[in-house]
């Protein structure tokens, strides 16, 4: 299997079951047990344990219904990064709209050793509104929530 092909494997993998057939007994298989999984929690770094817990705090907010990978840049034979586009629903409004991330991971001998997760929460929140539109234009010029 080529790099390409096997780091894709492990994000579909990542991706549909875990997060969409919600099985975390698949975190064990997929993530070392060391794993370092960035950017989940804003300045916390979070561990397996810590991810499990995590997704299962998510899937009571929301539901990941599918997933398109757009782009898979393979470094070298333990890191590559991706481009992805997630289609989520929100259990607040039961809206569904594309969240787009960059995920950076790293493998070592063949599991994710470590990801770097980067996930436009804004623009979702905007689309199912739960924010007003170009929320991040109007706080950057000085606007407030009141």
């Amino acid at each position: 299997m080529t790099p390409y092909a096997r780091f894709r494997q492990i994000m579909i993998d990542v991706l549909q079951r875990i997060w969409i057939d919600n099985d975390l007994d698949a975190i064990d298989d997929i993530y070392q047990p060391d794993a370092e999984i960035h950017g989940m929690v804003p300045g916390t770094v979070l561990g397996p344990r810590e991810f499990r817990e995590v997704i299962e705090q998510y899937s009571t907010l929301s539901r990941l219904d599918g997933f398109t990978i757009h782009d898979v840049f393979v470094d070298s034979d333990d890191r590559a990064a991706f481009r992805i586009t997630l289609q989520v629903t929100s259990f607040a409004n039961g809206r569904t709209a594309p969240q787009d991330c960059s995920i950076f991971m790293t493998l070592r001998d063949g599991r994710i050793a470590a990801t770097h997760n980067y996930v436009d929460l804004m623009g979702y929140f905007e689309m199912v509104g739960a924010l007003p539109e170009h929320t991040a234009y109007m706080l950057l010029a000085g606007g407030t929530f009141k």
